[in-house]
């Protein structure tokens, strides 16, 4: 996302508010090998069951650069936003596909 133009307040929906820019990109790099989650249509609560999907996931480390313009203040990430498996205080990510509803009705 580039330039998205937002509007910021010093106190959540407070008079003073200020134009800003704000410009992120995050990306995803698996790092480990994909497993196979959920249980489809085999769940025990059926299709409402919260295990009713199919999918794989990976781990991953997300990386995102941030930066953020307003009058008089400014600031970048300078791609220190980042999940790390070695650091598990700084966050995790995974990656994968998943389908559930209808859409494990047409897995058959």
């Amino acid at each position: 996302m580039e330039n998205l133009c937002l509007i910021d307040t010093v106190f959540f929906s407070g008079a003073n508010i200020q134009p800003s820019v704000a410009t992120f990109t995050v990306r995803w790099d698996a790092c480990g090998p994909a497993e196979k989650r959920g249980l489809g249509l085999d769940a025990p609560g059926g299709e409402f069951d919260k295990a009713a999907f199919l999918g794989e996931f990976a781990p991953a480390i997300s990386t995102g650069l941030f930066s953020c313009v307003e009058t008089g203040f400014s600031f970048r990430s300078e791609g220190r936003a980042r999940s790390d498996l070695e650091a598990p205080l700084t966050g995790y990510a995974d990656m994968g596909w998943e389908k559930n509803g209808k859409f494990l009705l047409d897995s058959t």
